[in-house]
């Protein structure tokens, strides 16, 4: 029997939470945390990122700045679950030329790394990728990371731990006093509040949350099976986040994906 998308989400159905659970955990698959180390090897989080395949390419994707944040070319490494591994690539950190005001940037993943690189993440495949004519008036979203705040150090191992928290879209006021563009960002509304997938249980991260630069903005789309009740979401990736707010409005930022997909293309005809 056929499904039935929402039109209006309840989210303190019961059906909901777990739906949101299990959404997370696909996510999870997707998103990598990025590290740079200091001259006597200590590691630094430097943000999170999504790994992406278009066609026979693999990518990184992940912001800018969290690319930069890697000073004096010092390499870039990615945890996997056999430890930590040097992203090894062709960096872009403005994927756009003279518009500073998009924050995408991404790594061209070297065949060498792919294989390894699969022993542990699933590459997101286009499908799961869209653009905002597809979202509905009120769209569920959610942002997946590693914010710095929840990796906890266990001896000499860097134990981490990834949150996601759920959005709305901020006014057209807010929007608008920030100056920003709508076909570039979306902005969102910043609760405070995520959900610790290690623990499943909630975690507080006041002001700005480091460490989720260049995670995933994803849209959720549910849909309720009409024979059985059971409500599941299918996921799709709209933006990198990249940049935090506070002041009069207090918002997070999230570049949108047509800025990636756009840069990639220019770069495959370079």
């Amino acid at each position: 029997m056929k499904n039935n998308t929402f039109k209006t989400i309840d989210t303190t159905d019961e059906r909901f939470g777990k739906a949101v659970e299990k959404v997370a955990y696909a996510i999870s698959r997707h998103t990598g945390q990025l590290f740079s180390a200091n001259a006597v090897g200590d590691l630094k989080p430097l943000g999170s990122c999504v790994l992406i395949q278009i066609e026979e390419l693999y990518y990184i994707c992940t912001a800018a700045h969290v690319l930069s944040d890697a000073k004096n070319l010092s390499p870039i490494y990615i945890l996997t679950a056999d430890g930590m591994v040097q992203l090894l690539g062709k960096k872009i950190t403005y994927p756009i030329s003279n518009i500073n005001i998009v924050d995408i940037g991404y790594v061209q993943i070297a065949d060498s790394l792919i294989e390894v690189l699969k022993g542990t993440f699933k590459f997101l495949q286009m499908s799961s990728i869209t653009n905002t004519s597809q979202l509905t008036k009120n769209p569920c979203l959610m942002s997946f990371g590693f914010p710095e705040k929840s990796s906890k150090v266990v001896g000499n191992q860097l134990v981490p731990s990834a949150n996601y928290f759920m959005h709305s879209l901020v006014s057209d006021k807010v929007f608008s006093y920030y100056k920003l563009q709508p076909d570039l960002h979306y902005a969102l509304t910043h609760a405070g509040a995520g959900i610790n997938i290690r623990t499943n249980s909630k975690e507080s991260i006041n002001g700005e949350p480091t460490g989720m630069s260049g995670c995933g903005l994803w849209y959720l789309r549910p849909s309720l099976c009409a024979k059985s009740g059971e409500l599941t979401m299918t996921y799709y990736l709209i933006g990198i986040m990249t940049a935090y707010r506070k002041g009069r409005y207090h918002m997070l930022i999230s570049d949108k994906i047509n800025a990636f997909m756009q840069a990639i293309a220019v770069d495959d005809k370079a």
